[in-house]
């Protein structure tokens, strides 16, 4: 049975990867559930759901970034240094840290933790980006200016709200602070403050944009771009201790692999097609499923073995576990810095968003 979609360029630009609800669901839908589901029935995820979402949603995202530069289909012949040269590079700076030992090694944590959070929230800014022109928003460049300040701030203001979530050593500002370190406590306090208030200022003038454009089109905006720009704000202001809080791992996962499924499953590049057949598309999944859960499954394997052979000869299991996993982790970042970009020419006519 032929797959077609409304996409072609005779007639308008269907909103949509999929439809509403499943677009909807794995772009933050699924976590949002989640989040009313715990605050209702006081909830937290248990460790067998732990241990299926690291398994199968978790490490496979990682691996999904080096499948992509490795695939011919998606241009894999063309970054030899990110398959190659990187991650002997990352092992040489796993084996440095561990050298140095404790004075390097939070610092080590500190910067790999902050640049998750960037790379987080540049992922939910490029997905926003995605639905908004494919709804017809980012007509003007204001808009494109309120969606990344909305993105960025959500995250900036929840970080300072719980540093202890990407600061490991974090000051406990529950606790009177030293008179030596006072300032330090009211100066962030301050900084805080003046964040939230620019985001609330911001989250304002998105929702007069967005007024603004339903007026000058004459029809109702689709908010499904907004999905990803709230649901890690919303998932993030939670407690650390709350089970919705440990949802933001899987947000980003989630969201990632359904993102790479509808790249690979477009088999006109040019044209944005599905491919042509539900059996073509059945294999072109199962293969794309079969060969990031494998790849997850290897990538853990690894971290597990290396952290072994790590803390035989210098710090404890558990730290030299959290470096080999965030060298992992930077390999995916710094893939997704090269090849994931809404303005490469391939992503824009995979994902719809070219003119």
């Amino acid at each position: 049975m032929p797959i077609r979609t409304s996409d072609g360029a005779s007639g308008p630009r269907c909103p949509y990867l999929v439809n509403l609800w499943v677009d909807a669901f794995f772009i933050g839908g699924f976590c949002l559930l989640f989040l009313l589901a715990e605050r209702k029935f006081h909830f937290s995820l248990s460790l067998l759901w732990m241990e299926f979402f690291l398994w199968g949603i978790i490490w496979p995202h990682f691996f999904a970034s080096y499948y992509r530069i490795s695939n011919p289909e998606d241009g894999g012949r063309e970054h030899p240094f990110l398959r190659y040269a990187l991650p002997v590079i990352l092992m040489a700076v796993v084996c440095g840290v561990c050298f140095w030992g404790k004075p390097v090694v939070p610092w080590y944590l500190v910067v790999g933790l902050l640049w998750r959070l960037y790379h987080g929230a540049s992922q939910s800014f490029g997905v926003g980006i995605i639905y908004a022109k494919r709804c017809g928003f980012l007509d003007r460049g204001i808009h494109r200016s309120a969606i990344a300040w909305l993105t960025y701030g959500g995250y900036i203001v929840t970080a300072l709200k719980y540093p202890g979530t990407f600061w490991p050593y974090a000051l406990n500002t529950s606790a009177m602070p030293p008179p030596h370190l006072a300032w330090f406590y009211q100066t962030y306090q301050w900084i805080w403050l003046a964040s939230r208030g620019i985001f609330l200022t911001t989250a304002s003038l998105m929702g007069i944009l967005c007024i603004a454009w339903c007026w000058r089109h004459r029809r109702i905006l689709n908010p499904l771009f907004l999905v990803p720009i709230l649901t890690p704000y919303l998932i993030m202001r939670e407690s650390p201790q709350s089970g919705a809080y440990q949802l933001q791992s899987l947000y980003h996962a989630l969201q990632y692999l359904f993102i790479v499924w509808a790249l690979y499953t477009r088999a006109d590049r040019a044209t944005s097609e599905v491919v042509g057949s539900v059996k073509k598309l059945l294999t072109k999944s199962l293969r794309l499923l079969v060969a990031n859960f494998s790849g997850g499954a290897l990538l853990y394997g690894i971290l597990l073995v290396v952290a072994g052979l790590l803390s035989k000869v210098s710090l404890p299991w558990i730290v030299c576990y959290f470096v080999v996993s965030l060298a992992i982790e930077s390999h995916h970042f710094i893939t997704d810095a090269f090849v994931w970009k809404v303005n490469n020419h391939r992503t824009k006519a995979s994902l719809l968003v070219a003119a």
